[in-house]
Parts: C-alpha cells; sequence; structure tokens
C-alpha cells in the first residue's frame, strides 16, 4: 500500500471532519432541537385545551340558571300525574272542559293509545267556527301546552241550511307526562 499524499490526507480529513460534524447534528443537535419544537407543539395544544375548558367551567353558572330557568317552566310541557291513567284522565278532563268552555257540545271523550311518557285523547262534539277558534286558541296557549294530532271538521248540515252554523269537531290531542307525587 502507498503512503497517501498530503492533498489526500487533507481530504480525508476533511470528510471526516464533515462526516463527524453530521454525526453530531444527526445524533445530538437535530434531536434536541426536535425536542424543543415537540414540545412547543404540545405546549400550543394543552394551552388550548385549558383555555377552552376554562370557558367551560366558567359557563357552568350561567348554564346552571339556564338550566332552573328551564325545569321551572317544565310544568308548562309536561302534565304531571302519579300514573297514566290518572294523566289520561285529566288530559280528557282539559279537553271536556275546554270544549264546553267555548261553547260548544261535547257528545264523545275517549282515550287514544299512546307511548310511555305521554297521553293521548280525542274529544268530539258540535260547535260553530268561532267557538272553535276560540278553544284552539286556548289549547295553543294555556300550560301545559296540548300537541293537535288531528283536527276534522265536518259541515255536514252546511249543505242542508245553504249556511256554515254548527260544525261537527273531532280534536285529537296529546300531551308529554311527567311522575308527580300523589
Amino acid at each position: 500500500m502507498r503512503a497517501l499524499s498530503l492533498r489526500e490526507r487533507r481530504l480525508i480529513a476533511i470528510a471526516l471532519a464533515v462526516l463527524a460534524v453530521a454525526l453530531v447534528w444527526l445524533l445530538v443537535v437535530a434531536p434536541l432541537l426536535n425536542g424543543f419544537t415537540e414540545r412547543a407543539a404540545e405546549r400550543d395544544t394543552l394551552s388550548a385545551a385549558y383555555q377552552r375548558n376554562s370557558r367551560l367551567i366558567n359557563a357552568i353558572p350561567a348554564q346552571r340558571r339556564r338550566a332552573e330557568t328551564q325545569g321551572a317552566l317544565k310544568d308548562s310541557f309536561f302534565l304531571a300525574a302519579p300514573n297514566a291513567n290518572l294523566a289520561r284522565d285529566r288530559l280528557r278532563e282539559r279537553l271536556r272542559k275546554e270544549f264546553a268552555q267555548a261553547g260548544g257540545s261535547v257528545s264523545a271523550v275517549q282515550d287514544v293509545p299512546s307511548p310511555a311518557g305521554s297521553a293521548r285523547a280525542w274529544v268530539q262534539g258540535r260547535m260553530t267556527l268561532p267557538q272553535l277558534q276560540a278553544m284552539l286558541g286556548t289549547l295553543d296557549n294555556s300550560p301545559p301546552y296540548l300537541i293537535t294530532e288531528s283536527l276534522r271538521v265536518s259541515a255536514d248540515k252546511a249543505m242542508e241550511t245553504g249556511r256554515l252554523d254548527i260544525l261537527d269537531i273531532r280534536l285529537e290531542a296529546s300531551v308529554p307526562t311527567l311522575p308527580a307525587a300523589r
């Protein structure tokens, strides 16, 4: 093997120095810098989560007040009764009462099968159009608010008399129920 010239030794020395610098960069400096970058990204993520959680925690009192307000309104949207039979009785009685108070004559009131957590019934009778409008307005605007499932209006007598006078009405309504203390 022949001896290397001065120029070759310098090139090998420079190549070894570049290799040493590259190894130091890859094994020490790059992981260190990557660690800083990763920790900075993690800090940003944690900071965003902290701010989001802080907003949620700060919103708890307002949400609690809103829930209390809505809890006070539940009697407007639910019919409270100790059991399903009493809920159906109360719904039938309300339909009968509203029909009669509007000036109509009730001919029948009956339950309709309904899913658990609700009561459903229909009322049938005769009344005039203004009485029907008054009854529907009262039913729609007095708690507990009822859901009108169907309304059948028949004006068979109008064909005989030639004027719209007495209407045959069948109103089916339902209401969500809540268990209540006896």
